[in-house]
């Protein structure tokens, strides 16, 4: 070969706007989705500090596969809010203080790297995640909401899949309103040990190949 003919090659790599939030505060967020990988017998490669929104963790799965994850975490709860049913549950889409921003959401266009979007409820112990492609752009700080028994099935079984109707906001000046998607979305809750079954689904959901080790039961 001609050495001239030679040349480099660029593939670009995920890149995702990162967010500065309180560590103390977040920090239980990263451990419930570190501990859960442990859980399943996963070794952590690498974890990004908890004061950077969203998390990426590197993680090999118990048959030695590498793989990475981007984490949009929040925190899920069931404080009681006026006017609204007092059986709900929720989780607020934000990041700091600006109530009018926009978050977009980082998919990786070559499936390197799997992107999760969560609720994370610490007390209960467990998560519900919501579609990443459906909640990009997302304004900050529309709120996903479930219920009561969604959290009691989800005890019971460690495992439930349900639909969602979404709707416009109330708000006229909200900054995504001609591009977010109001399809009916489907929603997973589980318990903190199936977090590594997302995201063998995820995957699974992108074309990619899940490794048979993700499922110990049936979604």
């Amino acid at each position: 070969m001609n050495p001239f003919d030679a040349h480099k090659d660029t593939l670009s790599a995920l890149e995702w706007k990162s967010y500065s939030v309180s560590r103390s505060d977040k920090e239980p967020l990263l451990a419930f989705v570190l501990r859960g990988l442990e859980m399943r017998d996963c070794r952590i490669v690498h974890a990004s500090e908890p004061n950077r929104a969203p998390f990426y963790i590197v993680f090999d799965t118990p048959s030695g596969e590498r793989q990475g994850v981007l984490v949009y975490a929040f925190f899920a709860n069931s404080n009681l809010i006026k006017n609204r049913p007092p059986d709900e549950h929720r989780f607020q889409i934000k990041y700091g203080g600006n109530l009018k921003g926009v978050l977009e959401v980082a998919i990786d266009p070559r499936n390197l790297v799997t992107t999760l979007f969560l609720g994370i409820d610490t007390v209960e112990g467990l998560f519900v995640a919501a579609d990443p492609l459906m909640n990009t752009p997302a304004p900050m700080s529309r709120s996903i909401e479930f219920k009561r028994d969604h959290v009691d099935f989800i005890r019971s079984d460690g495992w439930v899949v349900w639909e969602r109707d979404r709707r416009p906001g109330k708000s006229k000046d909200r900054p995504t309103a001609d591009l977010e998607d109001f399809r009916t979305e489907v929603l997973v809750g589980g318990t903190q040990d199936r977090l590594l079954d997302l995201i063998a689904l995820e995957r699974i959901a992108r074309g990619l190949v899940a490794p048979v080790i993700a499922f110990d039961g049936e979604f």
